[in-house]
């Protein structure tokens, strides 16, 4: 995946009185984060994780994780990978995953964890040798949730395709 962002400014320059390029920037006047620093943090994140073939039956969570590493000499041995089942927004089960990526490559770790009844989402938190948080991912474990194509969570939300020429 590549992406590409322009910043203008840091914040909205409304604290100089400047009210025109509020919408511009990744901070507000005071100083919080809008919606859009949380999209340009995941796109710049040096660890990039994705859930695969995530099945959850009989308090077994099974699946593949899969693990990222943009960094360029890092490798992620001194990585800390934090899982967590959260039922009903509380933690349910948590425990580590040891991992080590080289620089400019990825692996695939398989996944056999002990899910709660209630499970609904698989928190994984990845932190740096000094404990600083790299990368958070939460997926949705619930079949409503999970494995939905963009056309059917349209769909289910009502919108309709129209009829005529198809765009290019």
């Amino acid at each position: 995946m590549k992406s590409g962002a322009l910043m203008c400014c840091w914040d909205d320059g409304s604290v100089n009185g400047n009210l025109g390029p509020r919408q511009w920037g990744l901070l507000d006047s005071k100083r919080h984060a809008k919606d859009l620093a949380f999209h340009v943090r995941k796109v710049y994140a040096r660890v990039h994780l994705e859930l695969a073939d995530a099945r959850l039956s009989a308090g077994r969570l099974n699946g593949a994780l899969h693990v990222f590493n943009r960094y360029s000499y890092v490798d992620l041995s001194g990585h800390t990978f934090r899982w967590e089942l959260l039922a009903g927004g509380r933690t349910a089960a948590s425990g580590l995953i040891q991992c080590r990526v080289n620089p400019q490559s990825s692996t695939a770790l398989p996944l056999s964890l002990t899910a709660p009844e209630g499970s609904e989402i698989l928190r994984i938190s990845v932190s740096d040798r000094e404990g600083f948080l790299v990368q958070s991912e939460d997926f949705a474990l619930t079949p409503e949730a999970s494995g939905r194509k963009a056309a059917s969570l349209l769909s289910h939300i009502g919108f309709t395709r129209r009829a005529g020429k198809p765009r290019e």
